[in-house]
């Protein structure tokens, strides 16, 4: 009984990991930052798919198909199929050696976790890259605001903030940049931006300097009230985040201890529990009890998005 232990135990580890590498985001932001002022090279997010080999592309594109946006999504594929591998192997052994599934059934598990992990991956990656756009955002319509007040052309304003925002801000604009460079226009290059990074603040940004650009007006002022927008929208989401903190940290404490509990009883006392899996009647609890888990870690998602939406 080993095994099933082993399993558990990594099961309600990995639920307490993925607990505490939600609270990495502020973490990694902040020394982001302290990069920048230290004057050390940034290596940023960057967009996906600039300078990748071919296999780089496909393999993220295999595992993110039908992802609504992927322009942040750089990991190579040695992580991706290592973590594929590993999630493999642990579905198996939760499949055919716990649950003592049959062998089709445990094979479709194991595809199952292979393909769904480095595809969780890869959206939490863009997820935090688009988080991270939303925090420098601000301050680079300040920065902006402040070159075309001083006279400098929205063109060459674009290009100066392509070259000191920082990432993953600054590889966007780069891109508009460049596409200025080569006699694009500055609401085709906009746009095209816009379609890329997907994220409504950036639809704003792009639609006012269009505007401004077809029927004219204060470009600087419409910014800077832009910019005050997306601060207020950004201090909303951070209450909204610490009034759910306590419902984040009772999910995932929930949802550990049954797997933590079993994997310490197979490990213990086996034959207390044992049952469990060697009865067909046992293996159904099993099954309806990770059900159970499953809705109420959902109904607990859908409460915290319901806080943050309000």
């Amino acid at each position: 009984m080993l095994m099933p232990a082993l399993g558990f135990l990594l099961a309600g580890a990995a639920i307490l990991l993925a607990a505490f590498l939600t609270g990495r985001d502020a973490r990694a932001n902040l020394e982001r930052r302290e990069s920048l002022v230290a004057g050390r090279t940034r290596n940023g997010f960057g967009l996906a798919d600039r300078g990748r080999r071919s296999l780089d592309i496909r393999l993220r594109a295999l595992f993110a198909a039908g992802a609504r946006r992927n322009w942040a999504m750089r990991l190579g594929p040695i992580p991706l199929v290592a973590a594929g591998a590993a999630a493999a192997g642990t579905g198996w052994i939760l499949a055919f050696a716990v649950l003592h599934m049959p062998v089709l059934a445990s094979a479709a598990a194991a595809l199952a976790a292979g393909f769904l992990v480095p595809r969780a991956m890869l959206l939490r990656q863009q997820k935090r890259s688009e988080r991270a756009f939303t925090e420098i955002f601000p301050d680079t319509l300040d920065a902006l605001t402040r070159m075309v007040r001083a006279g400098l052309p929205t063109a060459a304003a674009v290009q100066a903030v392509a070259h000191e925002a920082p990432a993953p801000v600054g590889p966007v604009f780069l891109s508009i940049a460049d596409q200025m460079r080569i006699g694009v226009p500055v609401e085709d290059a906009l746009d095209a931006g816009s379609a890329l990074v997907g994220l409504p603040d950036f639809r704003f940004f792009s639609v006012a300097v269009s505007l401004q650009h077809e029927a004219g007006g204060n470009l600087p002022s419409t910014l800077e009230s832009l910019a005050d927008l997306m601060r207020r929208k950004r201090a909303a989401r951070r209450k909204a985040k610490a009034a759910t903190g306590e419902i984040r940290v009772t999910a995932y404490a929930l949802a550990a201890l049954p797997f933590l509990m079993i994997g310490a009883m197979l490990a213990v006392q086996p034959d207390f529990i044992l049952p469990l899996f060697a009865d067909a009647r046992g293996r159904f609890v099993l099954a309806a009890a990770a059900a159970c888990i499953l809705a109420g870690f959902a109904i607990m998602r859908a409460m915290m998005l319901g806080v943050t939406k309000e």
